[in-house]
C-alpha cells in the first residue's frame, strides 16, 4: 500500500500523543499522592486537543478527496466525460482520481471516434443496415438506405431483412438466408442483389455483407448496398444495341450475299452472253479485212479497222469487269511486299505505252517494304500510272513522279503527274465503277 508523507506525519503525531498519554497515566499511578493534579489535567487537555485537531484535519482531507471522487463518478455516469476529478494528493485516493481522469479522457476519444463514424455512416452515399444473425431482424438503418427503399425514418427497424429482397427464382427469405449463411461461413459476402422498394419498384444493388459482434445486439451482419440501376439500364441498352446490331449485320450479310449472287449471275452473263456476239463481230470484221481488204476503199478499211479496235477495247472492258467482280469475292491475303519490285513490274507491263507517249517516270529510290496483297497493289499502281499516261495535256509528254511518306506504322505513296487532273468535286467519284469524269 502506498502511503504519502502527510499521512505518515499524521499517524506519527497521533502515535506520539498516545504514547505521551500512556506515560502520563503510568506516572500518575506510580508517584505519591501529592501530585499536582491541575498540571496533569492541563497536560491531558492539551494532548487531547492536539490529537483532536490532527484527527479533524486528516478526516477533512480524506472526506474532501472522497467528495471529489464521488462528484467525478456521478459526472462520468451522466455522460460528462470532460469533467476532471481534482484530488491533489499522492496517496491511493490521488492515484484513483488520476486513473479515473485518464479513463474519462480515453472514453471521450472513443466517443468522438464513434460519433464521427456514425456521422460518416449517416451521410454516406451507400445504404447501410445491421441485422441480428439470431432472428434476421434489422436493428439499424442509415438514412440513405431508408431513402433508397422508400421507407420513413425508423420504419425498417424490427423488420425481417428479407423485406428488402425481390422475389426471383428464390423467395426473399431464401435469398436472405443464403446471403447470411455465406457471410457467417466465410466472414464476408459480395454480389448483386435484386431488390424491391416499399412501393413495389424493382431495382438492382451491389451488396457487401460482413459479420461482427455488436455490444448491444450480439452477432450482427452489416450490409452495405449501392444502387446500380443506372448501370444495369446501360448494360441492358448495350445488350439491346448488340442484338439490334447483330440483326442488322445479319440483314446486311444477307443483302451482300444477294448482291454477290446477282454479281455472279451478271458475271456469267457478261462472260457468256456478251462475249459470244462480240467475238462474232470481231471475227467477221477480221475475216472481211483479211479476204476483201484489197477490194475495199480507204474509208471502208478504216471503218472495219475501227470495228476491230473497238471490239478489242470492249473485250478488255469485259475482262476488267470480270476481274473486278472476282476481286470482291476473293479473300485478301497479306504478306510483306517490296514497293520497288511492284513499280518495276508495273513499268515493265506499261513499257510499250511509256515509249509511245514519250513519258518520263521518276520513282524515288529505296521505297520501303509494306504489308499487303502483292497483286492488288500491283493492279492499283498499274491503273494510276496508266491513267497518268492516258490523260495527258495536248502536245506535252507525261511527267510522272512516285514518292512516299512514312509516318508511324503507315506508308503513303504519292503518284503525281502533269496531266489534265481531276476537279475537286469529282474526287469522291473517281473510284466508282464505270465512272468517266
Amino acid at each position: 500500500m502506498k502511503v504519502n508523507i502527510r499521512t505518515k506525519l499524521l499517524l506519527g503525531l497521533i502515535f506520539l500523543m498516545a504514547l505521551l498519554s500512556i506515560a502520563v497515566m503510568i506516572e500518575l499511578f506510580e508517584r505519591p499522592i501529592n501530585i499536582n493534579f491541575s498540571s496533569i489535567t492541563l497536560i491531558m487537555i492539551i494532548l487531547f486537543l492536539i490529537s483532536a485537531a490532527l484527527g479533524l484535519f486528516t478526516w477533512r482531507s480524506i472526506t474532501n478527496s472522497l467528495h471529489q471522487l464521488t462528484k467525478g463518478t456521478e459526472a462520468f455516469s451522466e455522460g460528462d466525460l470532460e469533467h476532471r476529478i481534482r484530488v491533489r494528493s499522492n496517496d491511493e485516493l490521488g492515484l484513483l482520481a488520476d486513473n479515473l481522469n485518464r479513463m474519462a479522457e480515453n472514453l471521450s476519444q472513443i466517443q468522438q471516434t464513434l460519433l464521427l463514424q456514425s456521422k460518416i455512416t449517416e451521410f454516406m452515399h451507400e445504404g447501410v443496415h445491421l441485422a441480428r444473425t439470431s432472428d434476421k431482424k434489422i436493428v439499424y438503418a442509415n438514412p440513405r438506405i431508408e431513402e433508397m427503399f422508400g421507407y420513413e425514418p425508423g420504419e425498417l427497424i424490427g423488420q425481417h431483412v428479407s423485406i428488402l429482397n425481390a422475389p426471383t427464382l428464390r423467395n426473399p427469405e431464401e435469398t436472405a438466408a443464403q446471403i447470411m449463411t455465406a457471410a457467417l461461413e466465410g466472414g464476408f459476402w459480395q454480389g448483386e442483389v435484386h431488390n424491391i422498394k416499399k412501393d413495389g419498384t424493382l431495382f438492382w444493388c451491389v451488396g457487401s455483407v460482413s459479420v461482427f459482434d455488436h455490444p448491444d445486439y450480439g452477432a450482427v451482419t452489416i450490409s452495405v448496398r449501392t444502387d446500380i440501376s443506372e448501370r444495369k439500364r446501360a448494360e441492358e441498352e448495350i445488350i439491346q444495341m448488340n442484338r439490334t446490331l447483330e440483326q442488322r449485320v445479319a440483314e446486311r450479310t444477307a443483302e451482300l450475299k444477294a448482291v454477290n449472287s446477282e454479281l455472279e449471275a451478271f458475271s456469267y452473263s457478261v462472260s457468256h452472253d456478251l462475249r459470244a456476239p462480240l467475238r462474232s463481230i470481231s471475227g467477221f470484221a477480221k475475216i472481211i479485212l483479211r479476204r476483201y481488204r484489197s477490194e475495199l476503199n480507204e474509208d471502208a478499211q478504216q471503218l472495219f479497222d475501227h470495228i476491230v479496235l473497238t471490239s478489242n477495247h470492249m473485250n478488255q472492258l469485259i475482262n476488267d469487269l470480270l476481274a473486278y467482280a472476282r476481286m470482291g469475292r476473293q479473300a485478301v491475303s497479306r504478306s510483306p511486299v517490296s514497293l520497288d519490285e511492284v513499280f518495276t513490274q508495273a513499268i515493265d507491263n506499261l513499257a510499250d505505252h511509256v515509249t509511245e507517249k514519250q513519258a518520263v517516270i521518276d520513282i524515288a529510290p529505296n521505297l520501303p517494304d509494306v504489308y499487303g496483297n502483292t497483286s492488288l497493289l500491283h493492279q492499283i499502281f498499274v491503273n494510276l500510272l496508266e491513267n497518268a499516261l492516258n490523260y495527258q495535256r495536248p502536245d506535252i509528254p507525261p511527267q510522272i513522279t512516285v514518292t512516299c511518306q512514312t509516318g508511324g506504322n503507315k506508308v503513303t505513296v504519292l503518284v503525281a503527274d502533269n496531266g489534265i487532273g481531276i476537279s475537286p468535286e469529282y474526287h469522291e467519284k473517281i473510284f466508282g465503277v464505270f465512272k468517266r469524269l
